[in-house]
């Protein structure tokens, strides 16, 4: 490790943070679901275990990346640092790689068109719309489960499996029943 990468140890993989993108370790992911699967510190462990100077200063060096690479020029310092306090506060319980997989969406036009400037309530409906994709594919993921669960269950369990009875075997079952009486 070099002077200039931090590293903390915790439950997750240590965090090492480079003067390069940090995000660009994240590059692979193409989906939301790769997104939420991703082994990855949130924003708020990030923030405590590196401080929320460090925190703030990774996100805002990927904002003016992306602000660069969409030759975006109207967004501020000041705007730039309560984009990223925003971001911090509203949605700390994101993983880096479900926010790089945000700003490369974004990067993409994916996320909506940019219409030569991105402000606060920009970064935020690029957030929202992640929110609703995310929620999206929990659903389908959950439904995929209990539909394999149900499944498994009907053609494995034996107690489950119906089978329609031959019609002369429920005839002569009724014929007995009408003798008895």
């Amino acid at each position: 490790m070099t002077k200039t990468e931090i590293a903390v140890r915790s439950t997750a993989p240590a965090i090492v943070v480079q003067p390069s993108s940090y995000m660009e370790k994240y590059s692979h992911i193409n989906s939301v679901a790769k997104a939420r699967a991703e082994e990855s510190h949130t924003l708020n462990q990030i923030g405590r275990k590196l401080g929320r100077g460090a925190l703030a200063s990774l996100i805002e060096r990927e904002i003016k990346m992306l602000l660069e690479l969409l030759n975006v020029k109207d967004m501020s310092d000041f705007q730039i640092r309560d984009a990223v306090q925003t971001l911090c506060s509203e949605y700390g319980h994101y993983k880096m790689s479900e926010v790089s997989y945000v700003f490369r969406q974004a990067k993409m036009r994916r996320m909506g068109d940019i219409y030569g400037k991105i402000d606060i309530s920009d970064i935020g409906a690029w957030f929202d719309k992640y929110d609703r994709e995310k929620i999206d594919c929990a659903y389908m993921e959950k439904s995929r489960a209990d539909t394999k669960r149900i499944m498994e269950t009907n053609y494995n369990d034996k107690k489950y499996v119906t089978r329609p009875r031959p019609i002369k075997d429920v005839a002569k079952q009724i014929t007995k029943q009408k003798k008895n009486d």
